[in-house]
């Protein structure tokens, strides 16, 4: 794998504040900032052109991900894009994660605020979404949509 990410403690004030922001809804609309996990949505948000502050991995599972996974290749494709790719012990990632089966990788992204005209001048199909609890029913309705 030709991208080595770049090793954080657990103490690390990068993984205290990235706790803050998985853990706390008020800590990520202060920051301006939201927080993606998973190799599929990082690799839909590369491929929307989002442009993201950082990239997190489970050490563990980059270590053991072949190199053709979703995992490697997005992973690889944010850091080719100039993101900083840090890698963090799988006990500590699983504290960070919010969701029950962490998949291995987490990204950080600013939040973009966009209005209502340019959204409707963008080919394709247009999902808002407000105030979503879970995660997953945002995924759900991604693919429903599709």
């Amino acid at each position: 794998m030709a991208v080595e990410p770049t090793p954080l403690a657990a103490s690390n004030p990068r993984v205290s504040s990235l706790r803050r922001l998985t853990g706390r809804r008020k800590a990520r609309i202060e920051a301006g900032l939201f927080v993606i996990e998973g190799p599929v949505a990082l690799g839909e948000l590369l491929a929307a052109r989002i442009e993201l502050d950082e990239v997190y991995v489970d050490v563990d599972a980059w270590n053991g991900a072949d190199d053709n996974s979703a995992l490697v290749t997005a992973v690889t494709l944010a850091s080719s894009a100039g993101t900083p790719v840090w890698g963090i012990a799988p006990e500590v990632f699983a504290r960070v994660s919010d969701t029950a089966t962490p998949q291995g990788v987490l990204a950080v992204a600013p939040r973009r605020v966009v209005d209502l005209d340019a959204m409707t001048a963008l080919d394709g199909p247009i999902l808002v979404l407000v105030d979503v609890g879970d995660p997953g029913n945002a995924g759900t309705l991604v693919r429903a949509a599709e």
